[in-house]
């Protein structure tokens, strides 16, 4: 039986009968390469697939990071205008105008916060990108990207709300509720749309709001993300 061999026969019309005999040896290295040749597909497959989630991921990192540079620069130009204005001008009249500003005040208005207003918390475990803001009557339409970043690999979903609150040119901050406060919760592994309307607070017009600030909560309340944005940045 070690001996036996398989005969393989092609027949045509036009011409004679073709004969090859074959060793089993052979039919079951054949076997065995397509075999191989499937899992290594398979193997190509699965490893083409984890490796174009990571680039996904690395590209939204990336934006994010590009996002917040930009910020950066941006606050910092201010920062050099505002110290390019003081050191051109004299001291004494600086605060006398100071004084003359805070003369004109009302006493009952609260003074503004500026790290309250423009402060940033990020645990890296949500990320924000592509805000839009549409105006629309008494209301205003937002919509972001939110992204899991998972730091915490036990932690396979992340659950929280999402707060907002407008900034007014004169420097205060007015929680914007939303038409259906659903649309602010959320609970994702990877990613989600976040699509809300908000509720234009009572005596602010259109004119008067200067940023959106947005804040995302876990369920305990704790903030895991805040950052402000001014409207020239995300209206459209």
């Amino acid at each position: 039986m070690s001996r036996s061999k398989y005969s393989v026969l092609l027949m045509r019309d036009d011409r004679h009968v073709r004969r090859f005999r074959m060793h089993p040896f052979w039919i079951k290295c054949f076997v065995w390469f397509l075999a191989l040749l499937i899992l290594v597909a398979g193997g190509g497959l699965f490893a083409g697939y984890h490796f174009w989630q990571e680039n996904q991921e690395l590209t939204r990192a990336r934006k994010m990071l590009e996002r917040r540079l930009i910020e950066a620069e941006v606050r910092m130009e201010r920062l050099e205008n505002v110290e390019k204005i003081l050191q051109s001008n004299d001291p004494d009249d600086l605060q006398a105008l100071l004084g003359s500003v805070e003369s004109d005040q009302v006493p009952d208005t609260p003074p503004m916060d500026l790290s309250e207003i423009f402060s940033q918390v990020d645990s890296h475990q949500a990320g924000v990108e592509n805000i839009q803001a549409k105006f629309t009557g008494r209301g205003m339409r937002v919509r972001f990207d939110l992204n899991y970043m998972q730091t915490d690999k036990s932690q396979k979903w992340l659950s929280g709300e999402v707060e907002f609150a407008l900034v007014t040119n004169t420097g205060r901050l007015e929680r914007a509720e939303a038409q259906d406060p659903s649309d602010l919760s959320f609970s994702i592994q990877k990613f989600k749309q976040i699509r809300a309307t908000l509720t234009l607070p009572e005596g602010l017009e259109q004119s008067d709001v200067f940023g959106l600030r947005l804040v995302i909560r876990t369920p305990e309340g704790k903030a895991i993300f805040s950052d402000t944005y001014p409207l020239y940045r995300v209206l459209s």
